[in-house]
């Protein structure tokens, strides 16, 4: 015969039913599940629940945007901006904007060429300082004393190392050393003092002063043989001048100190 089923239901728990109630014991236990991502592959030499904690998944990051970027436009925009002034200026002004270029280059070139205006400036005011160094170094230096007028026109002195001088007033030129034997430069014809005999005698060097006060200086080596060729020749030409020596004997033997180098 087959049973009937029991119209009153029986609950079990842990196969137990009866007066005792066990239905604390009856309720489920919630189990906690991992997530996806935490699930570990499988591993050909395996993975311990140890190295659970140890396991990490990297997601990427948006790098965050350069805040540089944005400043920099800006000024760029404003620089444009700028040039774009600039070049409707230059054109709304051609006539304006040309003659500023011819004045930039022209004060380049000026700017340029001052270095050598000013060096030949400096050079040429050194020389003229150097030649007047020159003349009033000779004046100092150079004592004239015992003048004896010649005949035509023309002196004789004597400076402290008894060095003759010839010294004669002439055309007014500019005050100046005008030959020098150191040098060798200035005039030729004040080279020498030429005899009528063709006798010729160095001069040291000629100087002008006062507007035309010539004045021929000898070494006191020629002092001598300069008198005695006075007191003997007819005339003689110095610096482009002649002089007649007529009467020139005379006018030495007036004088102790001439007359001894002239016998």
């Amino acid at each position: 015969m087959f049973s009937l089923p029991s119209f009153t239901p029986q609950v079990y728990v842990m196969g137990y039913c009866g007066p005792v109630d066990l239905s604390e014991l009856s309720e489920p236990v919630k189990v906690e599940r991992k997530p996806l991502s935490n699930r570990i592959e499988p591993s050909l030499f395996g993975v311990t629940n140890d190295q659970d904690d140890e396991l990490s998944f990297y997601t990427p990051k948006a790098e965050p945007e350069s805040i540089e970027q944005p400043a920099k436009q800006p000024a760029r925009q404003a620089s444009n901006d700028l040039a774009l002034l600039i070049n409707k200026w230059l054109l709304a002004n051609q006539k304006v904007a040309g003659a500023a270029a011819v004045f930039i280059l022209f004060a380049s070139a000026i700017i340029t060429s001052l270095p050598f205006i000013n060096t030949a400036f400096t050079e040429d005011k050194d020389a003229q300082a150097a030649e007047q160094q020159a003349t009033k170094t000779v004046n100092f230096i150079t004592q004239r004393q015992q003048l004896l007028a010649m005949p035509d026109e023309f002196y004789l002195l004597l400076d402290q190392n008894e060095g003759l001088i010839v010294h004669w007033q002439a055309d007014v030129i500019r005050d100046a050393e005008i030959w020098s034997q150191a040098s060798a430069k200035g005039d030729d014809s004040c080279e020498v003092i030429e005899f009528n005999n063709g006798d010729k005698i160095r001069t040291i060097n000629v100087v002008v002063e006062d507007s035309g006060s010539y004045y021929a200086n000898f070494s006191p080596l020629d002092t001598a043989l300069v008198v005695r060729s006075l007191a003997r020749r007819g005339n003689f030409g110095l610096c482009g001048y002649n002089f007649s020596l007529k009467g020139s004997q005379k006018a030495l033997n007036s004088n102790p100190i001439y007359s001894d180098y002239a016998n």
